[in-house]
């Protein structure tokens, strides 16, 4: 998989906090579609945001913030 550069794109991770995404990356929802028993089929496209010049994005997994 060939890799896009980005200039000025950043990811901080904050000590307890959320990561910080800057450098106007896009944003969008992917779901793993599974079978009955779990496995993972494939990537399914979710919802695609808007553009921003940055993004806080949660990764205590109990929340369903973006």
């Amino acid at each position: 998989m060939k890799k896009k550069q980005r200039p000025g794109a950043k990811i901080e991770v904050t000590k307890d906090g959320p990561y910080l995404v800057s450098g106007g990356l896009p944003l969008a929802e992917k779901w793993i579609v599974t079978n009955a028993e779990g496995e993972s089929l494939e990537y399914r496209d979710g919802k695609e945001y808007p553009p921003q010049a940055q993004y806080a994005l949660c990764r205590c997994g109990h929340s369903g913030n973006t």
